[in-house]
């Protein structure tokens, strides 16, 4: 081929045009393999560096083009469909007909009787001359036409060698299996011979796979165990060997096949089905040496050439796994019937012999140490898997836990990712049994601990000491990191996943096979020791978790453990309130939230030169104390709920009707926490936008408040049964209307930040209007002197009148517009209640005062509009 020149890139680094030379050069050389020529060569003027066996150098970059040389007859190059079609599927298809062809010609020749003066030699022989002759029209085809195309004949020519050798035992009975089995390696070796020379990979896997499954039909398995052995040995070296010399990707194929021909023949021999006794010492010399010729022809094979972009080291690791994994099997069949203990120590060895050549390979070049991490990989494997061989029921799960620990301290003192990453797959298959052990098996149910008269089970137990080997697990994932790399957001969140799925197993196991109050205390107390952990450097983010569990235990506390057990049939309100496990354990949640919480402030406050970590820290206070109060209310509201129903029982201090009672003084307590929620944060909060942001939330409870004592604590209850307790205004629904009121001015006024809030008087004024209409009710149904309807209504009228002409008074002081109109909306509402309502059913004199009244009224508000508008409303037209 003529040499191309090709013009550098302007501008090119050289470490650009060093790795375009090589992708060419490879490119060269794939041509010239297609060609069956030699490989090409970068023809330099000047140095370019050497090629070196596992890499490139970084010597001065030559400034020549390269010369691509081939040889043989010039052709297309590349591939396509044409070549894929007319040279490989061609050429094979034709073989395998041809095959079968000849097969099903012989075969009827002998049924017809056509040859039955033939001796059955000269017809074995006259199969055989017809492969060696295939063989040849092979080999006159590779030199003067092209390599693929020989293809065909040369598959043709020994397969009909392997038939001879079969039809000669199983046909004719010329010879004994033994010398089949030799006439067939005699086969399989021409066929090496013939790939190795044409580089065809296609007839070196036909070779393994006849000289592989002829015996097998043979029965030679069955009678001759050790001749067969030896006789896979030797296919083994001769297809070993041939991947070793040529050494390209494509001769993966070769080496796959002969690991699952391997697999295939201890299956068919009974090899995997473990005879009993006596030992077979040979199978296991067998499979040690079959592992010592796969694994050695691989490191070598990477050792000699440089690796290509093909991704070999990455193929060469993942081959050493499946070439473990099916060996490990086949000699686990021979250990069959030893003792666990023997079979856990071959494991144990195996496990040793990968991870001592994982150490060796692992300061060697990139290819070497892709298999060394390999051989890694194949130590923890073989190490898992002795486990369960070795133990069972606990004993594995704690043995699967220990080693996870242990790879994690691996991990954590070598700086080692991949000890890591094993420690984690290990520690997850223990997670996965311990949930099947407790779920399925009877010992799981074991009591092993009584603690404070809570049965313990087993289970349980075990749970436990996964989840701190999780978290020892997690611990050597985020050392694992190099000392000169700074941390990742992948280490700490995969050891993250990990602290995760420790709580989440062991709060499962807690959840399911504890009492719901034991449970949350050991919720509780796990969460305490997660918090403690996160103040050791490098730890903090334990610090989130327990705040997430914290979390998941109050939600637990709060669903289980109070409203389920409130709600349930069963249940009594026997016990004291306030002072019993089920409030203390809400209490101590409230209060490590709050802890917690006060916590992130002080660590942002310290640092001061970063006012947005002082704000996040503040926020998180904040925010933590929030829900500690709402824990502490949510415990109060039952436990109020109980008290009341213990007081009405004994006829106690309380004469008020209980639900109703129920509902206000949880209304009031609500409103205490908001007081106390408001002081709190803001007596701690120094960031401005915090605390405004503070008084804004503390308005919008309010107004929920105050919408729930309307809706529900007053109208509510009015509508499902009246009160005619006595003790007018003097009583609990009034007290808990002032204390709303109170809290409303004082959440509604002006502050230095915070701007007043005009809702107020409209949420002060809907309270008075309707708790002071339920007072007027009450008073109504008191009275004997006049019909209560008549009562009710007038006195409905005089009360929203009067309290029309308060907000008017009080809208002008403040100079409140929003408060004059509604007052104005209220005294016309009550005009039209009297025209239509009150006048309809009353009596004169009844009907007299009302107007009387009204029309007071209505001439006082004339005349405050008159004296307070010309100071508030602009006289421009509207006096």
């Amino acid at each position: 081929m003529p040499v191309m020149p090709m013009k550098p890139p302007v501008a090119e680094s050289a470490q650009a045009r060093e790795a375009r030379l090589a992708s060419e050069l490879y490119a060269a050389n794939m041509r010239a393999a297609y060609d069956g020529g030699p490989p090409a060569s970068a023809a330099t003027g000047q140095p370019t560096g050497a090629v070196q066996a596992h890499g490139i150098g970084q010597p001065a970059i030559a400034r020549t083009p390269i010369a691509v040389q081939s040889a043989g007859p010039a052709e297309h190059h590349g591939f396509d469909l044409e070549q894929l079609l007319g040279l490989k599927f061609a050429g094979w298809v034709g073989a395998i007909i041809l095959v079968i062809g000849l097969a099903l010609g012989v075969k009827f020749a002998y049924d017809q009787g056509w040859l039955g003066g033939m001796p059955n030699s000269v017809r074995c022989l006259m199969i055989a001359a017809a492969g060696v002759a295939m063989i040849a029209a092979g080999e006159w085809v590779y030199r003067r036409i092209n390599r693929l195309s020989a293809t065909g004949p040369y598959g043709v020519g020994v397969s009909m060698l392997f038939l001879a050798a079969f039809a000669g035992q199983a046909w004719y009975g010329l010879y004994t299996q033994l010398t089949a089995s030799a006439l067939m390696a005699i086969a399989a070796a021409v066929g090496m011979a013939i790939a190795a020379r044409a580089d065809l990979v296609s007839i070196a896997s036909l070779a393994v796979l006849g000289a592989t499954i002829g015996p097998l039909f043979m029965g030679a398995t069955q009678h001759a165990p050790p001749g067969f052995r030896l006789y896979l040995l030797a296919v083994q070296v001769l297809a070993i060997g041939l991947c070793a010399w040529r050494a390209t990707p494509k001769w993966w194929v070769l080496r796959g096949l002969a690991l699952v021909m391997i697999f295939i023949a201890a299956g068919a021999s009974g090899e995997l089905d473990a005879p009993p006794a006596p030992f077979d010492l040979g199978g296991v010399i067998f499979v040690l040496v079959s592992a010592i010729l796969f694994q050695g022809e691989l490191i070598f094979t990477t050792y000699r050439r440089r690796p290509g972009p093909w991704g070999e080291p990455t193929r060469g690791a993942i081959f050493t796994l499946l070439s473990t994994a099916v060996l490990t099997l086949e000699l686990m069949a021979f250990f069959h019937y030893q003792t666990p203990s023997r079979r856990a120590q071959v494991l144990l060895w195996a496990a040793l012999t990968a991870a001592a050549l994982g150490r060796i390979l692992a300061r060697r070049t990139v290819g070497l140490i892709q298999l060394g991490r390999g051989y890694y990989v194949q130590a923890v494997l073989l190490l898992t898997l002795a486990i369960p061989v070795a133990l069972s029921g606990p004993s594995m799960l704690i043995g699967w836990m220990a080693l996870a620990c242990g790879l994690a301290a691996l991990a954590a003192m070598a700086r080692d990712r991949l000890a890591a990453i094993g420690a984690a797959f290990v520690w997850l298959i223990a997670a996965i049994g311990v949930v099947v052990w407790a779920n399925n098996y009877a010992d799981s149910a074991n009591t092993w601990l009584t603690i404070a008269g809570e049965a313990i089970r087993a289970s349980v137990v075990i749970a436990a000491v996964l989840a701190l080997a999780g978290h020892v697990t997690a611990l050597g994932l985020r050392r694992s990191r190099p000392a000169n790399r700074a941390i990742h957001a992948p280490d700490f969140g995969f050891g993250t996943l990990i602290d995760l799925a420790a709580i989440i197993a062991f709060s499962t196991v807690l959840v399911e096979f504890t009492s719901p109050p034991f449970a949350t205390r050991v919720g509780l107390a796990y969460a305490l020791l997660l918090w403690a952990a996160a103040l050791v450097p490098g730890l903090a983010v334990l610090g989130t978790i327990s705040t997430a569990l914290l979390a998941a235990v109050a939600v637990k506390w709060a669903a289980l453990d109070v409203l389920r057990e409130r709600f349930l049939p069963y249940w009594t309100s026997e016990g004291r309130p306030f002072f019993n496990a089920q409030m203390a354990t809400g209490v101590a949640i409230a209060v490590v939230f709050a802890l917690q919480g006060w916590s992130f402030r002080r660590r942002s406050a310290a640092n001061v030169e970063n006012p947005s970590a002082i704000a996040r820290g503040e926020t998180a206070w904040a925010g933590m104390l929030t829900v500690a109060l709402i824990l502490i209310g949510f415990g109060l509201t039952v436990n109020v709920d109980h008290a009341i129903t213990l007081a009405h029982r004994a006829n106690h201090w309380l004469d008020w009707p209980g639900y109703s009672a129920q509902q206000l003084i949880g209304t009031a307590q609500w409103a205490g926490l908001v007081v106390v929620w408001l002081l709190a944060v803001r007596t701690t909060v120094t960031t401005a936008s915090l605390r405004r942001d503070v008084v804004r939330i503390a308005r919008v409870a309010a107004y929920l408040l105050a919408a729930k004592f309307i809706a529900i604590d007053v109208i509510g209850v009015s509508l499902d049964s009246p009160v005619p307790t006595p003790g007018l205004l003097l009583n609990l629904r009034m007290l808990v209307a002032g204390l709303l009121i109170v809290l409303l001015v004082l959440l509604g006024r002006p502050r230095t930040d915070v701007a007043a809030d005009g809702f107020t008087g409209l949420a002060i004024l809907a309270i008075l209007l309707v708790a002071g209409s339920a007072e007027v009710d009450r008073y109504a149904m008191q009275q004997t002197s006049g019909p209560v309807w008549i009562v009710r209504q007038v006195a409905w009228s005089i009360y929203w009148a009067l309290l029309a002409v308060a907000t008017l008074v009080i809208g002008f002081a403040l100079r409140q517009q929003m408060l004059r109109m509604v007052s104005l909306g209220l005294l016309g509402i009550t005009l039209l209640k009297v025209t239509l309502v009150d006048m309809s059913g009353a009596g004169t004199g009844w009907r007299i005062l009302s107007f009387l009244a009204l029309g007071a009224l209505l001439l006082l508000t004339s005349v405050l509009y008159g004296k307070f508008a010309k100071r508030i409303i602009p006289a421009e037209g509207l006096l």
